[in-house]
């Protein structure tokens, strides 16, 4: 009866042109090309990799399982005493969902450059951009649809009356951001970045109409300080709308080193993200030199809660960066220590 209840409900908030919401996590600042494409290659060191997994509302019968992975190098030189860096990257993302298994495909590419505003090298300025494709695939035979219901259950034998065009689309996407970083001094570090993301203004439908994806804008500002060298504490906001969608997310973790060795940095992180009358997420982490990784749990708090017993889902990240060139990567990018 539950499941009943819910698919009823799901399908009163649903849009008829079944339009989904663009692939996104909680720690969206684990994921950070997704996040603006200027973030591409501001990092120290050669390359990094992450991958990051959700699997968000096992307990009602349309979980989300999203999956990603990210590689990106950055390269750079001196120009008149000033450092130029330039960062590429590749980001490969698969979402499926719901009964009617609708699946997301989104490949892109991005790249960004990274120019040093000061002679002291304490402020950059980035921009970057990414092109990619995406693609979707709903089986509308698996799917209850209003026309089905017969008083007592959907009965699949009913007409749904769903005059869709297609179960496979396909389009063309390209975002562009900017990102300000700053080390305001040794141990406190800072950085606000925009981006715009479905800038061609894609058309996204399974329908024999038009459905325009708006331009998405997106904005993220954060801060990070270390204190004690033993001591690190992290907030970042993020904020995006589009249409009459709007999300807002406010990150605040902390890390403390347990290691005893001045060579060897491990960190154990503990924190909360709380998503604006959506979720909290309780977070823990673990660092070693390079290698982060990141677990949470949300912790549903929507108009969803009464059907989810306020259990959310497990999201899990792994991120990490190598570093041999010591040239000019031991430049000290004022970079987010996600």
């Amino acid at each position: 009866m539950k499941k009943i209840i819910f698919i009823l409900f799901f399908f009163i908030l649903a849009d008829k042109n079944l339009s989904a919401q663009d692939i996104h996590y909680s720690q969206f600042f684990t994921s950070p090309i997704s996040l603006n494409p200027a973030k591409t290659g501001l990092f120290n060191g050669d390359w990094r990799i992450g991958g990051n997994f959700k699997n968000q509302w096992g307990s009602i019968p349309v979980p989300y399982n999203t999956g990603s992975v990210f590689f990106d190098i950055s390269r750079g030189e001196k120009r008149n005493n000033l450092i130029k860096k330039i960062g590429l990257g590749l980001f490969i993302a698969q979402d499926a969902a719901g009964d009617g298994n609708l699946s997301t495909t989104k490949i892109q590419l991005s790249a960004a450059y990274h120019q040093v505003l000061d002679y002291d090298e304490k402020y950059f300025l980035s921009g970057g951009i990414s092109m990619g494709y995406i693609q979707k695939h709903l089986d509308f035979t698996k799917l209850y649809w209003g026309n089905q219901w017969d008083g007592n259950q959907f009965n699949t034998v009913l007409s749904s009356k769903e005059n869709y065009k297609a179960t496979i689309l396909g389009y063309p996407e390209i975002n562009a951001g900017v990102e300000f970083s700053a080390i305001l001094n040794n141990d406190r570090f800072f950085h606000a970045g925009m981006a715009f993301y479905h800038l061609n203004k894609p058309t996204e439908t399974f329908y024999a109409n038009s459905n325009t994806l708006g331009i998405k804008p997106v904005f993220n500002i954060g801060e990070s300080f270390v204190f004690d060298y033993d001591y690190e504490l992290f907030s970042e906001l993020y904020f995006s709308y589009q249409k009459k969608a709007m999300e807002a997310d406010l990150s605040v973790i902390g890390g403390k080193n347990v290691s005893s060795s001045k060579f060897l940095r491990i960190y154990i992180y503990a924190g909360l993200m709380y998503r604006f009358k959506d979720a909290l997420m309780p977070v823990v982490g673990y660092s070693k030199n390079n290698l982060r990784v990141y677990l949470n749990y949300d912790i549903n708090l929507s108009g969803l809660t009464f059907y989810t017993t306020a259990r959310g889902g497990i999201e899990l990240s792994v991120q990490y960066t190598y570093q041999k060139h010591k040239r000019l990567s031991q430049l000290k990018l004022p970079c987010s220590v996600f």
